[in-house]
């Protein structure tokens, strides 16, 4: 977990998705959805797209994180 970080620090896209999958599923690292969501959201700022859809996805079905339809139309769009 420690390269995926160091990675995500300086900017690497699928760093940053990497350390949502650990940090979402808690079994590398302890669970952390905040920290999770937020890396996702840094990857779909710089236009990766993978990050939008999963983060479409999440925010879609509102149980990991509240549903919000903008948020969705947002990474889909």
């Amino acid at each position: 977990m420690e390269w995926y970080q160091r990675a995500a620090q300086f900017g690497h896209g699928k760093a940053m998705t990497n350390m949502w999958c650990l940090l979402i599923a808690g079994k590398v690292a302890q669970r952390n959805v905040p920290q999770a969501v937020e890396w996702m959201e840094k990857a779909a700022a710089m236009g990766n797209a993978e990050a939008s859809y999963l983060l479409a996805i999440l925010y879609d079905g509102g149980e990991v994180v509240a549903h919000d339809e903008a948020r969705v139309r947002h990474h889909l769009i």
